[in-house]
């Protein structure tokens, strides 16, 4: 419960819910997608990020 009395209830939505791939649908929103994996510094996050890329580009076709 919060100091002003009002509970607040946790999501039941986790963001293992969410699949960036549903939202990569154009090439500006894939570029923005590519480009902030990038900037994590993290190989594996940015091979991750490709396979969403693939598996939009899958939906897509």
């Amino acid at each position: 419960m919060s100091s002003d009395g009002v509970e607040l209830m946790a999501s039941k939505e986790s963001y293992e819910d969410w699949d960036p791939a549903e939202f990569l649908r154009d090439r500006e929103t894939i570029v923005e997608y590519l480009q902030a994996a990038l900037e994590e510094n993290d190989p594996k996050f940015f091979v991750k990020a490709l396979g969403n890329v693939a598996r939009a580009k899958a939906k897509v076709t």
